[in-house]
């Protein structure tokens, strides 16, 4: 038998009815193991008529803004006027930014992605997937919590294990979005 932390029983277990809007579940590291965590979107307005705030509970303000520009470039995101609410502290690792996007943009078209679906990557500012330390060892904890789909960014080098690749935002959103 094998001991299973508290982390691991998470997005899966939390969601059985299906993919939900803005909920995306990725594969962190702590530098020693790999765990499954969630990213929750959620558009909040606050009922006086201001601009709406697209909240990613954990997020610094810079990374925040990149991500409000990239969303901008990528998906419009003005159009909907939404602005991007951020901590003053950083708690989401970089290996958590392509799910940071794709909660957004699942709430934002308001279509949901599939549940055994995980993301693990980077994204820079022109929209670009960035591999993370770790890929290998990530993908396999995902596929052995049961992701069917695991979805990150072009490989660099030799692999033992695989994923469906992507170079950029643009080709996760007509993967996913169409």
């Amino acid at each position: 038998m094998v001991e299973i932390s508290e982390a691991e029983t998470g997005y899966r277990q939390r969601h059985p009815e299906g993919p939900t809007f803005g909920q995306v579940p990725f594969i962190a590291s702590d530098g020693i193991d790999c765990f499954e965590d969630e990213i929750t979107a959620e558009i909040i307005s606050d009922g006086d008529g201001n601009k709406p705030t697209l909240v990613i509970a954990g997020m610094n303000y810079a990374k925040a803004k990149s991500l409000q520009a990239v969303l901008n470039t990528s998906f419009i995101l003005t159009s909907a006027g939404i602005a991007i609410r951020a901590n003053h502290t950083e708690r989401l690792p970089s290996d958590a930014e392509l799910a940071c996007v794709i909660a957004a943009v699942s709430l934002l078209l308001e279509k949901p992605v599939p549940a055994d679906t995980a993301f693990i990557g980077g994204v820079n500012n022109r929209g670009h997937l960035l591999p993370v330390p770790g890929m290998e060892s990530r993908v396999k904890r995902a596929k052995a919590l049961g992701y069917k789909r695991v979805i990150g960014p072009k490989a660099t080098g030799s692999q033992n294990t695989t994923w469906e690749e992507f170079e950029t935002l643009e080709s996760v959103k007509e993967a996913f979005f169409q």
